[in-house]
């Protein structure tokens, strides 16, 4: 027999038992499962509920690290978790494969290869699979079935061995039981914080330092960031998260009915209170109240909010009964709170009970590395919306986000590719290809650039007079010539002048009305 047609499960074990705690060794095992089993693509998914998510990947495109298969939707993967041995599908089965177009280099069709899955199982239950991917025809099914069971047996539970190992290191770094809380919160909210970036680790550790306390919390950041899934994150890796979470809309709450929403109210205390309700204080007692869009709450709705976090002490509207609550509260903005206490908008004590732990999400621009990773999130979540049996990217596609500002962030990331799966779906079936055509022209088209010499001609137009000035003062004086200059070279255009200097839409109105601009 060929040697190449039988593999040395002993020099196997030996070179997988050797990667173990060494570095990244998940990528290790999957190169060297490659070269064992002749394999082209290689990928270890974790179990995590109902859906497997991406560890590891050899030979297959990084923004399949985004994606979450659902064993539902992928019949393949589905097959492969029902049996207790490795699955090799035969060439020509008809049957969707989870990575078709995601092989690098190949970004066709994969329309005949060799497949073969391996169930890693502990106690009966599973914990992952690792998939085998082949251009070479039959390549799986020429090893002796013997041969071929007991090396998959051993790769199974050395790889069970590390990701155990994986996960028992990563909850002793982290000193909580996060990990496991935010596994549990995605089954229910599906609020997957999806990226590896500095900054997003970062993130993720300030989450893991106080959401078990119970401080209040000022999430911070630019439109469409993700300070929702934030607060979930938070609430559900706090000692609370078996109690409720209640989210309250500040901007949406009319100064008229402000005060009955928060706190509730008693029949008769006003024109159409024909019962008594309870208010969203009590409604969160013993758990967490969100209240997202903070700055937009009305001046005389924020003193009455300040001595219901102080104190815990709240009254229904048109009652004289104090009634005592145990709130924890978690509040976002997109304003610049500071700003808008100095402007007299914002109460500063209310201010200050707030930001007890403030937490600023950064912006999509400030960690593109992640770019891929959620692309790869997004496409698989509307595949399984628009109930395609795969979606390919063009390879263009990511050149061209990444030059791209993303103002309105993960949100925006978010929208783009659903108008783009959606007209890619229509003009084809059930396979489909992301490609640039069916993305907004917003994003396909030129940017203009900031002139190099903007920086300069905001320093030469600062009033520099003997007369004494705060830095803040010279600082405003900074903004509104930068903000000029660029809003001349978009011809008076606010809109395309927030793009130029990558800031919120809504943050660029608000600031040139204060700076006397507009």
């Amino acid at each position: 027999m060929s040697k190449e047609n039988f593999i040395d499960t002993e020099a196997l074990s030996l070179k997988l038992l050797d990667m173990i705690g060494k570095g990244d060794c998940l990528f290790e095992f999957s190169k060297i499962i490659a070269c064992f089993f002749h394999a082209d693509a290689i990928s270890i998914l974790e179990c995590n509920g109902s859906k497997l998510l991406p560890v590891s990947l050899l030979g297959i495109s990084k923004e399949t690290f985004g994606r979450r298969f659902d064993l539902d939707e992928n019949p393949r993967l589905k097959l492969v978790a029902a049996h207790d041995n490795a699955t090799i599908f035969a060439d020509d089965i008809d049957l969707p494969d989870p990575f078709d177009g995601l092989i690098d280099d190949k970004h066709e069709r994969l329309e005949v290869h060799s497949c073969s899955g391996i169930p890693i199982k502990q106690n009966g239950r599973l914990r992952g699979i690792i998939t085998l991917d082949s251009l070479d025809l039959g390549v799986f099914s020429r090893f002796p079935k013997d041969n071929f069971d007991t090396a998959t047996f051993i790769v199974a539970k050395i790889v069970l061995q590390a990701l155990n190992n994986y996960n028992l290191a990563e909850q002793l770094s982290n000193k909580t039981l996060l990990n496991q809380t935010l596994i549990e919160a995605s089954k229910a909210k599906s609020n997957d914080m999806i990226g590896k970036s500095a900054q997003i680790e970062h993130l993720k550790k300030e989450i893991e330092i106080v959401a078990p306390s119970d401080l209040a919390v000022l999430i911070t950041g630019e439109t469409g960031v993700g300070k929702e899934v934030v607060a979930h994150t938070i609430h559900s890796a706090s000692k609370r998260f078996d109690k409720p979470l209640i989210y309250v809309n500040c901007a949406a709450l009319p100064e008229s009915i402000a005060e009955s929403e928060l706190f509730g109210h008693v029949k008769g205390a006003f024109t159409g209170a024909i019962s008594n309700r309870s208010g969203k204080f009590e409604l969160a007692n013993g758990g967490t109240l969100f209240l997202d869009e903070i700055g937009e709450l009305p001046l005389v709705i924020q003193a009455k909010l300040l001595r219901a976090i102080q104190s815990g002490d709240i009254q229904r509207v048109g009652s004289d009964r104090h009634i005592q609550v145990n709130v924890r509260v978690i509040a976002a903005t997109n304003r610049d709170l500071p700003v808008e206490v100095e402007q007299g908008s914002f109460r500063e004590d209310l201010y200050h009970r707030l930001s007890v732990y403030p937490i600023c999400i950064p912006p999509l621009r400030d960690r593109i590395s992640d770019l891929e990773l959620l692309i790869g999130f997004f496409i698989e979540r509307n595949r399984v919306k628009l109930g395609l049996q795969s979606i390919r990217l063009d390879k263009n596609i990511l050149n061209l986000f990444s030059g791209y500002a993303w103002p309105g962030n993960v949100r925006e990331l978010e929208h783009v590719i659903s108008r783009g799966m959606l007209r890619a779906a229509s003009r084809s079936g059930r396979i489909v290809t992301l490609q640039p055509d069916d993305i907004d022209s917003a994003i396909s088209s030129p940017k203009i650039k900031i002139s190099e010499s903007s920086t300069a001609l905001a320093l030469e137009n600062i009033d520099w007079c003997d007369e004494p000035k705060s830095f803040t003062l010279l600082i405003d004086d900074y903004k509104r010539t930068v903000i000029q200059q660029a809003l001349n070279d978009c011809q008076g255009n606010w809109n395309k002048t927030a793009e130029l200097l990558s800031l919120d839409k809504g943050n660029i109105h608000r600031l040139g009305k204060r700076l006397g601009l507009k």
